[in-house]
């Protein structure tokens, strides 16, 4: 009996649908925005470079306060060699300073590891270099007149570069970063450092006119 294959009308073939191509394109390929850096591992700080690095900002810290210990020894100097009065409140303003620098100093020295007997005795160091520079003012402002104009210049020249370069960018810095921790934090910041500097505006008001570098009354 023979054997009858039927097939299929190409008309009946169902047709292909043809390949989502964007489809395995976009999850073979994933899109740029999606695509992320694989997190390399921080290399870890030693301890031997934090510490060489602790030194190196006491070390500068001490050489600072060496310098301007020695300016201020002279700005008192050739004021007393003036005036009394005028070393009184020149001696008043900058003990008034210098505290809480020096109780700064002595930390970032004890901060590298140096003991508290050694950090005193560095400091120790500042403070006679303050008085050799009190005695050199007194002699040389004895033979020269102009040499206590000069001294007030470099004075006042080191304070503003401490004031302008130093601490107000350091005030500004603390400012904004409690203003993003607590904003509340950040404004009580904001008045206690208005309020300092009022405070110390008031002083230098007071010290000149008890130097008597300001006077108030009128003259007739």
């Amino acid at each position: 009996m023979p054997t009858t294959i039927t097939t299929a009308s190409p008309a009946h073939t169902p047709p292909m649908k043809p390949h989502n191509n964007h489809h395995i394109t976009h999850h073979a390929t994933p899109r740029n925005h999606h695509l992320q850096k694989p997190n390399l591992p921080s290399q870890p700080v030693s301890k031997k470079a934090i510490e060489s690095e602790l030194q190196s900002e006491a070390l500068l810290a001490l050489l600072g306060g060496w310098a301007n210990n020695f300016i201020d020894g002279m700005a008192v100097g050739v004021s007393f060699s003036d005036n009394p009065l005028h070393g009184l409140t020149m001696g008043l303003a900058i003990l008034s300073q210098q505290f809480p620098q020096e109780v700064d100093g002595l930390m970032i020295v004890m901060s590298t590891g140096v003991g508290l007997k050694r950090a005193l005795l560095l400091n120790l160091v500042q403070a006679a270099l303050s008085y050799i520079g009190f005695v050199i003012a007194v002699v040389v402002d004895n033979h020269f007149e102009e040499f206590d104009t000069f001294i007030y210049a470099v004075a006042a020249g080191n304070y503003l570069y401490i004031c302008l370069g130093c601490l107000v960018p350091e005030m500004s810095e603390k400012v904004v970063e409690h203003i993003k921790v607590d904003t509340k934090e950040g404004l009580i910041t904001t008045i206690l450092q208005f309020c300092g500097i009022i405070i110390g505006l008031f002083f230098m008001f007071f010290m000149s006119l008890v130097g008597k570098n300001i006077n108030l009354q009128k003259e007739h």
